[in-house]
């Protein structure tokens, strides 16, 4: 992610599962960046919200997530969608769904380096962070990064950590609750927030969410 943030869109370059993809393309003469199927567009980021959520999932609340097997198994089962989806609908796939691709150029988007007319040239992050085009699941994408990001925070606060040891309900069932209350509650307040905004002439009130994420 930081390599993301100083050079730009680094895990597009470096993907394991676009080269994967691409080799299998040039052993049987297909072109990597065209599937079986059109990439449904309502999907939008939706994969990639559900990916890492699962991958802080993984991180943060799995008991067991410090060992091996556990991280293999997710490893094996995040390649095989993978592969599946880019044989499915292409390189478009990784661009969209692929849960790292999504938030190495989401973070590649605050960048300095940009491009004019085919030219290198230096730009504002924001300038360039406004050049990303709001897809639907931006909005969980974002909710699950800065929520997971509180969540990995609060869970190790006294208050929390007393909470849970006093409750009748078991600790692992409460963390799952308290992660999707964190990341479903950062996503609830930027969409609300952003909606109840002012708008201008021409932009439909409910594009706020995306375009403000």
């Amino acid at each position: 992610m930081p390599a993301s943030v100083l050079l730009g869109p680094v895990w597009r370059a470096i993907s394991p599962v676009r080269t994967i993809n691409s080799l299998f393309a040039r052993v049987s003469g297909s072109d990597p960046d065209r599937g079986l199927f059109d990439y449904p567009a309502r999907l939008g980021h939706w994969p990639a919200a559900v990916g890492l959520y699962a991958f802080v999932w993984l991180e943060l609340v799995y008991p067991f997530s410090t060992e091996l097997g556990p991280v293999r198994l997710w490893c094996a089962v995040y390649l095989a969608l993978m592969l599946l989806g880019g044989a499915l609908f292409g390189s478009t796939f990784y661009e969209k769904a692929d849960p790292f691709e999504v938030y190495s150029s989401l973070c590649a988007k605050l960048s300095i380096w940009g491009r004019r007319e085919g030219a290198l040239v230096v730009r504002s992050p924001l300038a360039n962070l406004d050049t990303v085009t709001p897809l639907p699941g931006l909005v969980a994408v974002v909710g699950v990064l800065f929520g997971s990001t509180a969540y990995d925070s609060f869970r190790d606060s006294l208050a929390w950590i007393r909470f849970t040891q006093e409750s009748s309900v078991s600790t692992y069932v409460l963390n799952n609750l308290a992660l999707l209350a964190f990341c479903g509650g950062v996503a609830a307040i930027l969409a609300v927030g952003s909606v109840a905004t002012g708008v201008e002439p021409g932009t439909r009130r409910r594009d706020l969410p995306g375009l403000f994420a």
